[in-house]
């Protein structure tokens, strides 16, 4: 949540763990998921904030995109050092990643896949190449 909140300020992004247990397998790894949760800004100061869930989350899949996160996150503060302006430090994650479909704060849907992939075809943007780290 850290990262998140220092490279991703304004998204209001936030992970949680759940807990789920299946009483037919017995693996542990099973048994954790992280859920991705977009934090609105409260109507009211006395009321909670509106939440949505953006993603649901192996454990393992989490600890991929943990790691580009401090990727990003390293990007980040090296761009701040070098005292970059505000509007290339929003664009950081899209720059050090070097396509929007490999955010790791973004599970791209089977649409915006083929949005890219169409746009591939018609323009001269390369949609990249899957990795093990995007997946």
């Amino acid at each position: 949540n850290h990262i998140s909140d220092d490279v991703r300020p304004t998204e209001g992004f936030k992970f949680e763990v759940e807990v789920i247990w299946d009483l037919y397998h017995f693996d542990p790894s099973q048994f954790l998921v992280i859920r991705l949760v977009k934090v609105g800004e409260a109507a009211e100061p006395d009321q909670p904030p509106p939440s949505t869930v953006l993603y649901y989350w192996s454990l393992e899949k989490f600890q991929r995109r943990l790691e580009q996160m401090r990727d990003v996150f390293h990007h980040h503060h090296e761009a701040q050092e070098k005292a970059l302006s505000s509007r290339g430090q929003q664009r950081e994650v899209e720059t050090v990643l070097g396509h929007w479909l490999l955010d790791p704060w973004h599970e791209p849907s089977s649409m915006e896949v083929l949005h890219a992939l169409h746009d591939a075809e018609h323009t001269a943007v390369p949609v990249p190449a899957p990795s093990t780290a995007a997946s």
